[in-house]
């Protein structure tokens, strides 16, 4: 994707980058990769207030604005307009079911989210909460912002109209289009499409094994979900499509590329952990002989 970059080197390539954060999709984990290919400095980060993030940003001058090398956080599309020569977007999405509870179990164990006193003073389940149309990005969420749509459209309003700009924008703007649910090859392409170096290596974060699960939705709440996220379906469908694309344009050798890495994902950690033990243990060996 990037032809000018032969080295392999993300300094290389000045065309910045734009990665489009979608709440709940393993982002977190994603921008602790970023974080070890770029400077602090050539990074411009959304923070938890993303409206006023967003509108700081729009503010700055050309000049600084054109220092920056990856804007990333939750935003909706269109923000390249601010910066100079690039349309290079990237995002991950994420299965709607297992987003929506993912959503709705951050929002039980965040207490400075903006919806989690109500949620918690009234004993609110995900249906309850639903029903209550108070939180857009669980309602389309990701047909909101990859089409720039965010939170203009009420509860329950977004339109067919919405999904064929979202899907426009993937096919014509995002260079990768990743899923949560295949990370590991995700993040190999990104590696290919900007240049990363190969430290990769991550561990899981922001991941919370208790809460509701996507199997324990009753019916009731199964519904609610399809209802206000048919949008979201048919997007994720459209990503998938996107994504097994992208694969078979790798080549035959990919599954490989995605296998060893994997492996030196597990194993790696461990072994520097264990030389690093060795070595302090070799070490208070030698202080007490």
């Amino acid at each position: 994707m990037n032809d000018d970059n032969s080295s392999g080197d993300p300094g290389h390539d000045r065309r910045p980058a734009i990665f489009l954060h979608i709440p709940k999709t393993a982002g977190t984990t994603l921008h602790r990769i970023i974080e070890s290919q770029y400077k602090p400095e050539e990074l411009f980060t959304f923070g938890s207030d993303a409206h006023a993030a967003v509108e700081d940003f729009k503010r700055r001058d050309l000049q600084e604005r054109s220092k920056i090398r990856l804007l990333r956080g939750h935003m909706a599309f269109g923000l390249h307009a601010y910066l100079p020569s690039t349309n290079q977007y990237f995002t991950i999405l994420r299965e709607p079911f297992a987003r929506i509870v993912s959503y709705y179990n951050f929002i039980l164990r965040t207490p400075d989210h903006y919806l989690y006193e109500i949620v918690d003073a009234n004993n609110m389940s995900l249906s309850d909460l639903l029903q209550s149309r108070l939180p857009l990005m669980m309602n389309d969420g990701q047909v909101r912002l990859l089409s720039g749509v965010w939170g203009n459209a009420p509860f329950g309003e977004v339109s067919d109209d919405m999904l064929e700009t979202a899907i426009r924008n993937l096919d014509e703007y995002f260079i990768v289009v990743g899923l949560t649910e295949k990370f590991d090859q995700t993040l190999c392409l990104l590696q290919t499409a900007l240049g990363w170096s190969s430290d990769i290596l991550y561990k899981r974060h922001n991941v919370s094994r208790k809460g509701l699960t996507k199997d324990q939705l009753p019916e009731a709440a199964t519904a609610l979900v399809r209802k206000y996220n048919q949008q979201d379906i048919q997007l994720y469908a459209h990503a998938k499509r996107i994504f097994a694309q992208r694969i078979k344009q790798q080549g035959a050798l990919f599954p490989l590329k995605v296998k060893l890495f994997q492996v030196r994902n597990h194993w790696e950690p461990i072994f520097w952990k264990l030389r690093s033990y060795s070595i302090r243990a070799h070490f208070r060996k030698k202080l007490l002989s």
